[in-house]
């Protein structure tokens, strides 16, 4: 069985305020192939948890549709978006 990785990379800084959701993402964000195997998706903020933030893709179809990120390996809090590649 080939081995999954996920990357994080910023693509929005950090919300002002936790209380007050980003505003939705672009619609549809559709994955992106930059090699045979290469997923990329867009996903924002959706809730916080007592030691983790929340992500979810707009896509209900999408491979990866929800992401939960531990608030540690984010020390300035939560961003609006983040993209996640699976190779």
């Amino acid at each position: 069985m080939a081995k999954t990785s996920f990357t994080v990379d910023t693509i929005v800084k950090k919300s002002t305020a936790i209380d007050n959701p980003p505003a939705k993402a672009p619609s549809k964000p559709a994955p992106t192939k930059s090699s045979s195997i290469d997923m990329t998706y867009v996903m924002s903020y959706k809730k916080d948890t007592p030691g983790t933030y929340v992500y979810a893709s707009d896509d209900p179809d999408a491979f990866v549709n929800q992401v939960y990120v531990r608030k540690g390996g984010m020390p300035d809090g939560a961003l609006k978006m983040i993209t996640i590649t699976v190779r």
